[in-house]
C-alpha cells in the first residue's frame, strides 16, 4: 500500500469514527450504576451536593432547577440538606408538615422520575396527632431513587431539647417547662438500603455527631458502606463558618473515622429564620470524606450544587 493510500483509509476511518460517536450520542446506552474512572483507576459514582439557601426551602421550582442542574453536570445521586421543605425549628411543622410518604416525598419522586436521579433530602414529617390539627413532628431524611420510589426513611434520633422559640409553640406540644422540640425516634428504626454507593444509610445531622455514637453505632453493626447526611450545621456569625466546631465536613471526618464508612453530606447556607439562640447562619462547608478520614471533596459557604467524583469500593 502507497503512503498515498494509507492517508486516505486513515481519512476514511476518522470519518467513520467521528459517524459512530454521533450515533451512539443519540442513541445512548443504559446508563450503569457507577461511572468507571480511567484516572483513577477504580469505580466512581458522581455525587452533588445541594448547599440550599435557607430562604429556598420547600421552593419546588428551585428543587427541581438545581436537581436539573446536577443531572446535567453527570451526577447519578444528589444530597441536600436537613429540614429542605419548611426550615429547620419552623413552627410551621406543628400543622403544616406532610406524613412519609406524603405530598413532599411525592413531589421529590416526581422529580426524581423526572430527571432519573437518586435523591437524599431533609424534611419534617408529620407524627402522632397532638390535638386537633396540631401534631407532634419528627425530623427525618429520606432517600428517593431514580423511579421516585421511597427506599430509605429515617427519623431523627438526637434532637435538642426546647430548641424551637417558645412562644411559637402550639400548646398541645408545650414541654411542662416551656418551648417544645422535634420527637425522638429511637435507633432502631434507623435501616440500610442498596444504592450505587452500595449498602447506604442515612442520617440527620446530630445523629452524626460522636458525642453520642448511638445513631453511628447503629448503621455500623447494620454494614453501611456509606452513610448519607442531611446537615443542619450552624454558627453565631458567617466568618465561624469553617472552623472547629462549625464546619460540616469536620464532623463528617469524625462519623467516617469512627464507622469506617464514606460519609457523604450536604449543609445549607444563609440565615437561620427559626428557633431559638439567633442570629444564626448554616455554615455550608458541606463535604464527602471516606473511611479513612481523606476528605474527597469539600466546599465553603456559598451556595450551590456542587459535584464530585467518589470513590467506591470494588465489592460494593
Amino acid at each position: 500500500m502507497t503512503k498515498h493510500h494509507r492517508f486516505v483509509v486513515l481519512i476514511v476511518f476518522c470519518v467513520l469514527f467521528a459517524i459512530s460517536k454521533m450515533v451512539a450520542a443519540d442513541n445512548p446506552a443504559p446508563r450503569a450504576f457507577h461511572n468507571h474512572s480511567q484516572f483513577l483507576g477504580i469505580e466512581t459514582v458522581t455525587v452533588a451536593l445541594v448547599q440550599l439557601r435557607s430562604l429556598d426551602v420547600g421552593n419546588w421550582g428551585m428543587i427541581n432547577a438545581m436537581v436539573a442542574q446536577a443531572k446535567a453536570r453527570g451526577a447519578e445521586f444528589v444530597v441536600f440538606p436537613e429540614a429542605a421543605y419548611l426550615g429547620w425549628l419552623n413552627p410551621a411543622v406543628f400543622t403544616a408538615a406532610d406524613p412519609i410518604p406524603g405530598p413532599a416525598t411525592d413531589a421529590l419522586a416526581k422529580i426524581a422520575k423526572q430527571h432519573e436521579i437518586w435523591i437524599a433530602f431533609g424534611m419534617a414529617e408529620q407524627g402522632p396527632q397532638a390535638g386537633g390539627s396540631v401534631h407532634f413532628t419528627f425530623d427525618s431524611g429520606v432517600v428517593i431513587d431514580p423511579t421516585g420510589s421511597l427506599v430509605l426513611h429515617s427519623r431523627k434520633y438526637s434532637v435538642l431539647k426546647n430548641a424551637f422559640d417558645p412562644q411559637k409553640c402550639p400548646p398541645p406540644v408545650t414541654n411542662p417547662g416551656g418551648g417544645c422540640n422535634y420527637l425522638s425516634s429511637p435507633v432502631s428504626d434507623i435501616g440500610v438500603a442498596q444504592t450505587p454507593l452500595g449498602t447506604t444509610a442515612i442520617l440527620v445531622c446530630a445523629d452524626a455527631y460522636t458525642y453520642d455514637t448511638r445513631a453511628l453505632d447503629r448503621v455500623k453493626n447494620l454494614g453501611a458502606q456509606t452513610i448519607l447526611v442531611v446537615w443542619g450545621v450552624t454558627a453565631g456569625q458567617v466568618d465561624q463558618c469553617g472552623s472547629s466546631g462549625f464546619s460540616a465536613v469536620e464532623y463528617a471526618k469524625q462519623a467516617a473515622l469512627y464507622t469506617g464508612s464514606l460519609v457523604i453530606g450536604a449543609n445549607a447556607v444563609g440565615d437561620r429564620p427559626y428557633g431559638r439562640f439567633l442570629p444564626s447562619v448554616y455554615c455550608g462547608f458541606s463535604g464527602i470524606v471516606t473511611g479513612d478520614g481523606s476528605i474527597v471533596g469539600t466546599t465553603e459557604a456559598d451556595p450551590g450544587v456542587f459535584i464530585f467524583q467518589v470513590p467506591i469500593a470494588a465489592d460494593r
